[in-house]
């Protein structure tokens, strides 16, 4: 979870981000999910809007404790 607090620091593409999000020991269950979309991105003065269409990767990580009740979730934007 270290890395995850310094998350800003890290450079901004989708394989650099997800190994922050990588699952340690411990004793609770992990679950991960990542969900692609197409989006607009950051439009410029001038720009096409066909150029603004993106791909972009949302990731949901789910923390449970060992009868699988939620213990705390957390969403992302990777790009």
């Amino acid at each position: 979870m270290h890395q995850l607090h310094n998350i800003d620091h890290f450079r901004k593409d989708s394989t650099s981000l997800r190994k922050i999000f990588e699952p340690v020991s411990g004793r609770y269950n992990y679950y991960q999910f990542v969900a692609p979309f197409k989006g607009l991105g950051t439009i410029f003065p001038g720009d096409d809007l066909k150029d603004s269409i993106q791909n972009f990767h949302d990731i949901l990580i789910v923390k449970t404790n060992r009868e699988n009740r939620i213990i705390d979730a957390f969403q992302y934007t990777l790009e």
